[in-house]
């Protein structure tokens, strides 16, 4: 059985960029997705400026850069026009694929398909 440092469960942008960093060190790292792809999830693909810079993603995954914002309520509109986009939208699964392009580049181990159905502690 192999032994690890640290096992990811779930390859979503948090645990990528997780992995990313990890992968980056001594550490020995295994990353577990329980799909195929990557970058499989209903949710929407929106993200912030501070997210494009943390993930340091290229210009090329971005599809549309949003400046204006309307919020509404029963009994109040708003909108709003931001001079630089606050929020920017791109694929799940474009994402997906180039944060798990990124590991590529480090020693971490992934394994798609891999449901992870049971966490036990044992002591060594």
């Amino acid at each position: 059985m192999k032994q690890y440092d640290v096992i990811i469960v779930g390859a979503g942008p948090a645990g990528l960029r997780c992995a990313e960093i990890l992968g980056q060190t001594n550490l020995k790292v295994l990353l577990l997705e329980k799909d195929e792809s990557f970058g499989i999830k209903v949710c929407a693909g929106g993200i912030t400026r501070k997210d494009m810079a943390i993930l340091n993603l290229p210009d090329s995954l971005i599809e549309h850069k949003l400046t204006k914002t309307a919020v509404h309520s029963r009994r109040r509109s708003n909108h709003a026009t931001a001079p630089e986009p606050i929020v920017f939208t791109l694929s799940r699964q474009a994402l997906g694929a180039w944060q798990r392009e990124q590991l590529n580049a480090t020693k971490v181990e992934v394994r798609s398909n891999a449901k992870v159905t049971q966490v036990e502690k044992t002591t060594s």
